[in-house]
């Protein structure tokens, strides 16, 4: 089976949604005010800028390399060549995944989501039961923050009377830790039948 796609001009259209001119303009300007001869003078600020504008230039090339990568397998679908197809079939489940990626990223653009979390953890009425669930949600915070390769520190925790935890505090360091650990709110509870 030959997949047949119809090319479009690949032009910036798209790149809308995701503001890639307004980040080449912000790169621009933030790359004239890193070259100030007083940019060290607060270093805290300078190395902030710098961390800025590493992201653009990482956001920016791999939008860029999206680009062309989408651009080559247009011109291997216009081939119509079977050889290639099982090559054009992966390419194009590449493309979707990173684009998947990408749009995620996007939606956490907030204010707040790039940067660390700190999660809180009650036990709540319960007695131990509500101790020992409560301390099972910390470990699975930790499994689950391990697994997309964030630290995680517990700053607090008060031990429950004879099992689990009462209460506990995580920081949570990484890439969008907060984006993600934002939606996280809320009771979580336990029915055991």
């Amino acid at each position: 089976m030959i997949v047949s796609l119809k090319p479009k001009s690949v032009s910036k259209p798209y790149w809308s949604v995701f503001d890639l001119g307004k980040k080449e303009t912000e790169l621009a300007a933030l790359e004239v005010e890193a070259g100030a001869p007083d940019l060290w003078s607060n270093p805290q600020k300078a190395q902030q800028l710098m961390k800025r504008i590493s992201s653009l230039r990482d956001e920016i090339e791999t939008w860029c390399g999206l680009e062309k990568r989408l651009a080559d397998a247009l011109e291997l679908a216009q081939l119509q060549d079977a050889s290639l197809q099982a090559e054009l079939e992966t390419e194009t489940t590449t493309l979707e995944h990173e684009v998947d990626q990408r749009e995620l990223r996007t939606l956490l653009s907030g204010e707040y989501d790039a940067g660390d979390a700190l999660l809180s953890i009650n036990a709540g009425a319960g007695g131990t039961e509500a101790c020992d669930w409560a301390n099972m949600l910390l470990r699975m915070y930790q499994r689950w923050c391990e697994g997309r390769g964030w630290e995680i520190e517990v700053t607090d925790a008060l031990p429950g009377e004879s099992a689990g935890i009462k209460s506990a505090t995580v920081l949570v360091t990484g890439e969008n830790a907060y984006g993600f650990c934002k939606a996280e709110r809320g009771v979580h509870r336990l029915v055991r039948i």
